[in-house]
């Protein structure tokens, strides 16, 4: 069974008004935000997960997905940032782990 055109109907509308970018660009401000409100070890180690290059794919696939309803903008960011911060806890016990067994 074919999926029907309107199914990507939503992603298209997205890519087409070019929100992704300015989506993701205030996600970078919120999470550069959080990383800078830690000091010390724990404030690198977050910048380090936190801002570092990345696709940021998580997020991105959060935006797109929320263009099949009707969410506040202000609902997928949040919803984003947890995401990514689950995401980003888990490379940072990675990261920890790698260390003490360094150690």
């Amino acid at each position: 069974m074919p999926l029907s055109p309107m199914l990507f109907e939503p992603l298209k509308r997205s890519a087409d008004s070019l929100g992704l970018p300015a989506f993701l660009k205030s996600l970078e401000k919120e999470l550069s935000a959080f990383s800078r409100a830690h000091e010390g070890f724990l404030s690198r180690l977050t910048d380090y997960v936190l801002t570092g290059e990345g696709k940021r794919l998580r997020p991105a696939l959060v935006f797109l997905s929320a263009q099949f309803g009707k969410p506040s903008s202000k609902d997928v960011l949040r919803i984003s940032l947890a995401v990514e911060m689950i995401h980003s806890i888990q490379a940072m016990k990675l990261l920890v782990g790698l260390m003490v067994l360094r150690s």
